[in-house]
């Protein structure tokens, strides 16, 4: 555990210049680490402190959502994405982090709402699409998952990826065979 909290720390460390997505990807994995080693309350803080520093950078307010979702405390990740998408109200990424903890909560609604605006704003954000699947599969709709689960493989066959593609193609397959019964 020593040992990957030093690597992410060392990628972390060389900033969101050098490699802005990975640096963000980086930090999320240690923030995930952290939620299975029980230190969620170090998330949470240090995610907090960043904010209450006042970042304006939405990445930033991501961060402390994901933290409180991880630490399974949805109603407060969601207070902050409320806070979140009035200071960045065309930031796609937090609507899916909302939509998601809308789940949590049982607002459907408005979890779909919030993936569907994920998607206006950035309509290749597969994330948003599979959040949608796992809530309609959740309810038993497997068409409309099964859908959405066609339209994610024929993007990703288009953008040239055709290992994912064929991953979701097996997940996609299952998804039919319910519809079948």
């Amino acid at each position: 555990i020593y040992r990957a909290i030093d690597l992410f720390d060392r990628g972390i460390k060389c900033g969101k210049e050098t490699a802005e997505d990975i640096f963000w990807r980086t930090k999320h994995q240690k923030m995930l680490l952290y939620s299975q080693i029980g230190k969620s309350r170090e998330n949470i803080a240090s995610a907090l402190r960043i904010i209450e520093n006042g970042s304006q950078d939405p990445e930033d307010w991501i961060c402390l959502i994901a933290a409180y979702r991880y630490a399974g405390e949805e109603e407060k990740a969601y207070e902050w994405f409320i806070k979140a998408i009035r200071k960045f109200p065309d930031k796609a990424a937090l609507y899916i982090y909302g939509g998601d903890a809308c789940k949590k909560l049982g607002r459907y609604e408005e979890a779909l709402s919030c993936w569907d605006k994920a998607l206006e704003i950035d309509s290749s954000f597969y994330d948003a699409k599979y959040s949608k699947i796992s809530y309609y599969e959740e309810i038993g709709d497997y068409e409309a998952a099964y859908k959405i689960w066609c339209e994610v493989i024929k993007g990703l066959r288009e953008s040239g990826y055709h290992i994912e593609a064929a991953a979701d193609e097996k997940q996609a397959r299952a998804c039919l065979d319910k519809i079948r019964k």
